[in-house]
């Protein structure tokens, strides 16, 4: 490096080492920044030195100009952003240039140009790059909107102009979901990205998510390094993603058009840094259309390192020392001199959350008791966490993005499910046993995922699991609560009560992040059951007597297997019956005593039909959807929540289907804590 010698890490978790590492290995001075939440993350250690951001924790990261003083103070020469917060922030960008410092990134006329989707969709057709049809322009009124759809074609999509990480975006199959959707878009819009503006776009339903990697020096010299296929989508963010594309492997010459088209677009505006175009390939012609392109490095972007023997991060670093030493960027002949025309082998990343995939993929805050990851020759594990580190609800639940690199295709899925299913993380739910069984998914091994694989899929899992666990057992409602702990290690209350409230069993209990025990009034009753977390539950300190995790027997072994977990399965229950009748027995005689205290809602909680529907984590309300009297269906959305700029649909349980709204607690707006009550329901 000629100039760059100290370098500023504007970002937190995964990110943040990743970046640390680089710049470690380029001999640069590193300086971090960290919240109180985050003061025991692996990326303040990691750097020389770190700084305690004011504010809120929650907005901390997004303060720049706080980020900018403290960046001067410490003689700091390029500031690198990663990806969220401040990345896409031209403001940002061009204050700390105003500073006398490099921003490692794009320029913030390229950021702009960028940011607002309906004009990047305005510089793809200058550029020659074909986009999806649509609007012209933003559409203002409702009545625009549906005459628009019309003239496009049921499904359409509405998306928020200025939306990101898949925040923003609504499908619409009728004129009627328009008109419903329309304002909320825009609300959306303005609360998560302070724009309202709208446009709309054709739906395809069979279409690939492949994006290509780009690299530009400012100067009007671009290079694309490759794809990949980001189709495994959760609320439209990706969580598996694969490089090459299968697809495209499959399509000859799909890969150079893809990559000639993006290069076109990165040169059009002498892009400058990583950046990356994302295209909707329609899976029944092969036929390509530009969504966005996102300036700035991708969460993703491991896997095109490990295929194409790139650093994506030093390339960023080097081309900031290039400007610091008064160039445009990196010269024509380097660039040049890196590209490869064709990957080496095969790479796959799972992206590791803190979320319960079966709560719809609800965000899981909590400490973690263990962790411990599997790792193969070629596997790559970016993580940010290790055993007792906690997860703050303030931040995306990214614990890790676990990559690895194979020889082929096939040896990557065999190896990635090995590294899923044999690494281990004991604290909040997580989705790595939901990431393993896609993993198995047929049409995953062969290639052929589409953007709605994920809806798929659930359905698919749930209604075997439903199948296998009902099937000659007389207990339904243990086989449906069982059923809301498979695949994603939730802490589930197995006897049914409800944390801080007990209707018909009116034990109380406390919830650690890896086990919950449960304890009459104050004390801790000599009996306890301890459920772990990961999935398992233990009888007085003694035998794992049912291990949930076994769940994979059931879906894939022999009926003598299947036989003998159910044997278990109906041990565990009769130990739980047993405790049930001694907690309850010991209450009485407590309540006796002393009583248990009660407010307003517990007193209705005392009606054994009364249950409530809880908070999964702590949110604002975004809409309620129910209202007093309204009859349940199985799975129905109640309350949508916002938190971390993600909306969170909270559903009915299985034991809720055919119940009647008692009462609703809260109102949009309202903030509330993870475990608090937002309706109570009656059970038919």
């Amino acid at each position: 490096m000629e100039s760059l010698k100290t370098l500023l890490v504007a970002n937190r978790g995964e990110i943040a080492v990743r970046i640390l590492k680089t710049a470690k290995k380029l001999n640069l001075r590193t300086i971090a920044l960290y919240t109180e939440p985050d003061a025991a993350s692996a990326h303040v250690q990691l750097a020389d030195e770190a700084f305690l951001l004011d504010g809120p924790p929650s907005k901390a990261y997004i303060d720049g100009d706080q980020i900018i003083k403290l960046a001067k103070r410490n003689h700091v020469d390029a500031i690198i952003p990663g990806y969220g917060f401040l990345s896409e922030n031209a403001d940002f960008a061009r204050a700390i240039a105003k500073a006398g410092m490099v921003f490692a990134g794009p320029s913030p006329e390229c950021i702009e140009a960028f940011g607002l989707k309906h004009t990047a969709r305005d510089l793809a057709t200058k550029a020659g790059v074909p986009i999806v049809p649509g609007s012209t322009g933003l559409v203002t009124s409702e009545e625009d909107a549906v005459k628009v759809a019309k003239d496009l074609g049921f499904p359409v999509m509405l998306k928020a102009t200025a939306g990101g990480g898949g925040m923003g975006l609504l499908t619409c199959s009728s004129e009627d979901e328009v008109r419903e959707s329309f304002a909320t878009v825009r609300s959306r819009g303005e609360a998560l990205f302070k724009n309202a503006g709208l446009f709309i776009e054709r739906y395809y339903p069979s279409s690939h998510h492949i994006e290509v990697q780009v690299f530009g020096n400012g100067d009007g010299k671009a290079i694309a390094i490759g794809e990949r296929e980001c189709s495994i989508q959760r609320r439209h963010q990706k969580i598996i993603e694969e490089c090459p594309s299968p697809f495209v492997t499959r399509n000859p010459g799909l890969r150079e058009s893809l990559g000639d088209a993006a290069v076109r677009l990165a040169e059009s505006i002498k892009y400058g840094s990583a950046g990356t175009i994302e295209y909707l390939v329609d899976d029944e012609t092969g036929a390509f259309f530009f969504l966005e392109m996102n300036t700035r490095l991708q969460v993703e972007h491991g896997i095109t390192e490990l295929c194409y023997g790139v650093d994506l991060v030093e390339l960023m670093l080097k081309q900031a020392d290039a400007q610091l030493s008064g160039k445009k960027g990196l010269e024509v002949a380097f660039l040049t001199g890196i590209t490869v025309d064709a990957p080496s082998g095969a790479a796959i990343e799972a992206r590791v959350y803190a979320e319960n995939p079966t709560k719809d993929f609800a965000p899981c805050p909590g400490t973690l008791q263990s962790v411990e990851w599997k790792e193969l020759p070629g596997s790559r594990i970016d993580t940010w966490v290790y055993r007792g580190i906690k997860v703050s609800a303030n931040y995306d639940p990214l614990l890790a993005k676990v990559m690895l690199h194979s020889p082929s295709r096939t040896q990557a899925i065999e190896g990635m499910r090995t590294i899923l299913t044999q690494s281990r993380i004991c604290g909040p739910p997580t989705n790595l046993e939901f990431l393993a069984e896609i993993l198995t998914d047929e049409r995953f091994v062969t290639g052929n995922t589409l953007t709605r694989f994920l809806d798929d899929f659930q359905w698919k899992l749930v209604t075997a699991l439903k199948k296998v666990l009902n099937e000659g057992n007389g207990d339904i409602t243990f086989s449906n609560k069982l059923i809301s702990m498979i695949g994603c290690g939730n802490c589930v209350d197995i006897l049914g009560s409800k944390k801080g409230y007990t209707p018909d069993r009116p034990w109380l209990f406390e919830e650690f992040d890896q086990i919950t025990f449960y304890r009459v009034s104050e004390e801790e009753y000599e009996k306890e059951l301890a459920l772990f977390n990961s999935g398992r539950y233990e009888y007085q300190w003694e035998e794992v007597i049912f291990d949930m995790a076994e769940h994979n027997k059931l879906l894939h072994d022999t009926k003598e297997e299947v036989a003998a977990i159910r044997a278990r399965q109906r041990k565990a229950q009769d130990e739980m019956d047993k405790l049930e009748a001694e907690l309850l027995e010991h209450w009485a005689k407590e309540k006796a005593e002393k009583g248990v205290p009660v407010d307003a809602i517990e007193n209705l909680l005392k009606d054994p039909q009364i249950l409530p529907i809880e908070a999964p984590l702590n949110a604002n309300i975004w809409k309620v959807e129910v209202k007093q009297g309204d009859k349940l269906d199985e799975g129905q959305i109640v309350v949508i929540l916002e938190a971390m700029k993600l909306e969170i649909a909270v559903r009915t349980e299985l034991h809720a289907a055919g119940a009647t709204v008692e009462k609703v607690l809260v109102q949009p707006g309202d903030s509330i804590e993870a475990g608090k009550p937002l309706i109570l329901v009656r059970n038919a």
